[in-house]
């Protein structure tokens, strides 16, 4: 009996080795054109909450609605760190290089830099209404350079 189970762990050892990386990849799937354009709808969605926050900015200097203004910019931010992910993803997962890949990455990791200097701008004419005018101009101007990056990324990447 020993013997016997021996031999079987043995066998089971061999198929093991034998059919293991065939599993393996067969549990990661390559990318498809559903997952890019997935990525490019999150990047969209991120646009989406920028433009609102233009809006909302633009509507008026109040500290409430620079707030809110504030949590919605950090949804932009958010949807964009998610495409940033997926971009990740599609880079693992791709049997062969796609070079295209890290040039998304660079402009979305812009986008999500430009966003992050624009919410802080917010979140300080918020605080206080001493340069507010000032400060709220220029979340504008980098909320429409955030949308611009990451327009040309979903672009991209869709292609």
């Amino acid at each position: 009996m020993p013997r016997s189970r021996a031999l079987a762990l043995a066998v089971l050892a061999c198929l093991t080795l034998v059919f293991a990386p065939a599993l393996a990849d067969a549990q990661i799937k390559p990318p498809t054109m559903a997952d890019r354009l997935a990525i490019a709808g999150e990047l969209r969605n991120g646009v989406a909450l920028a433009r609102q926050v233009i809006a909302m900015l633009g509507s008026g200097l109040e500290s409430e609605g620079l707030k809110q203004a504030d949590v919605t910019s950090v949804k932009a931010y958010l949807m964009w760190n998610k495409a940033v992910a997926g971009v990740g993803h599609l880079e693992i997962r791709s049997k062969f290089p796609d070079p295209m890949l890290p040039h998304v990455t660079k402009i979305i990791n812009d986008a999500r830099a430009t966003i992050s200097a624009a919410h802080t701008a917010i979140a300080g004419a918020a605080s206080t209404e001493i340069g507010r005018p000032e400060q709220v101009a220029r979340a504008i101007e980098l909320l429409n350079q955030s949308i611009h990056l990451a327009e040309r990324a979903a672009l991209l990447i869709s292609v």
